[in-house]
Order: C-alpha cells, then sequence, then structure tokens
C-alpha cells in the first residue's frame, strides 16, 4: 500500500479486512505521533549501553578539558556523509548538510544558551571531514564502533543538530529537547525529491535550516 517512503499517507486510515502489506519504510512522523509516549518508553537503551554511552561522554568531555557538568548545554550534532557522497545516492538525489549548515545551527543554539558544549557524533570516515570544518572551542568529537552508543548518547543531549538520514533523524525524536534539521536533504526534481514532503517527514515542531 505504501507509495512513497517519506509521504504520508490517509489511505492507512482504512484498511481493507484483508491482510495487506502496508509497505517497508513508513519514515512519516504523522503515523505515531499520539502514540509517540508509548515508544519512546519501548526503545530505552538497556544498562550496558547507557553505562558505555555515559563512559565515552565524560572521557571526551575531560579530555576537551571541560567538566560535565549540568551548567552547560549539551547539544549533539550527527554528521552523516561518506555513503551520501557516492555517486550513486548523488544519482537518486541525496544531498549532504554543508559545514555552513552545521555552523548556523550551532549559532541558533548558542543564541538560546549561555554554555554551550557540541557533542559530533559521526563514523571514523567522516571523522576527519568533522574535524577539519566544525572547528569551535564549545566542541568534541565522539566516534564509536557501536552505533547503539551513538545513538544513546544523542539521546542523553538536552537538543540534537541532524544532517541527514534516519540515524540521526531517531536521536531526533529520541531527545526530549530542540532537534534541528537540513531543510533540503534531496535535491530538487531527482526521483529522491519526489518520493518525500518536508512536512510529513521531518515533526512539525522541529526547526528546519540550510
Amino acid at each position: 500500500m505504501e507509495r512513497k517512503c517519506c509521504i504520508y499517507s490517509e489511505r492507512f486510515k482504512t484498511l481493507p479486512p484483508q491482510n495487506v502489506t502496508v509497505g517497508y519504510c513508513l519514515q512519516s512522523w504523522k503515523y505515531f505521533f499520539k502514540w509517540q509516549h508509548d515508544i519512546k518508553q519501548q526503545l530505552e537503551f538497556n544498562k550496558e549501553i547507557v553505562i558505555e554511552a555515559e563512559k565515552q561522554l565524560r572521557e571526551s568531555v575531560d579530555a576537551a578539558g571541560f567538566t560535565l557538568s549540568k551548567s552547560y548545554t549539551y547539544i549533539g550534532i550527527h554528521v552523516r556523509r561518506e555513503d551520501m557522497t557516492s555517486e550513486s545516492n548523488f544519482e537518486e538525489g541525496y544531498e549532504t548538510a554543508s559545514a555552513s549548515y552545521i555552523s548556523t545551527a550551532m549559532q541558533f543554539f548558542r543564541q538560546k544558551f549561555d554554555r554551550t558544549i557540541f557533542v559530533v557524533l559521526t563514523n571514523f570516515k567522516d571523522l576527519e571531514w568533522c574535524k577539519t570544518n566544525v572547528i569551535a572551542n564549545d566542541t568534541i568529537f565522539i566516534t564509536s564502533p557501536k552505533p547503539e552508543v551513538d545513538l544513546c548518547i544523542l539521546k542523553m543531549c538536552d537538543h540534537v543538530i541532524m544532517t541527514v538520514g534516519t540515524f540521526g533523524w531517531w536521536g531526533g525524536f529520541l531527545s526530549n529537547g530542540i532537534t534541528v534539521y537540513y531543510a533540503t536533504p534531496r535535491r530538487p526534481g531527482s526521483k529522491r525529491y519526489k518520493e518525500m514532503v518536508i512536512e510529513d517527514y521531518y515533526p512539525s515542531n522541529w526547526i528546519g535550516l540550510n
């Protein structure tokens, strides 16, 4: 029944009485907005992951010369670039968030909060790009071989800046703060652009920037 991966469909409100295959993506917050509290409770991280995430965050904060303290506002930044820059994904219409977007998003939070620490989470292949392009005294970098630990750290942050992809989306969803997203994740006119409605994909209380 699903026709587009990132477009909400009213068709699911009136399912036929027989068995149906609804689809494989259903990437719209509108399908489960009413049950988001229950979903977040179901998606709690287990104790071992939480302990490891807390350890990595504390060690990274200490190594950067900060002190893990509630007096800071922690903003998680998830950066995904490497696979999105492949020739096939470019032809499909996927875009990557620019350094200027990340800088704009960081400045947005600096204007709202006095003491900020930005926690950049990415994979090993994108780490060099991050350290070259996300340059600020209030920034630390974390990369873990365990994606579940990275996602847990995002959840621990007060707010989230996502670039592109579903991993960052779920980091923003699980967080209880402000989520900022890259407003042009698909190239206009492309195949993937036609499969997305921004208002269906990103929750209405999230903030889109370029």
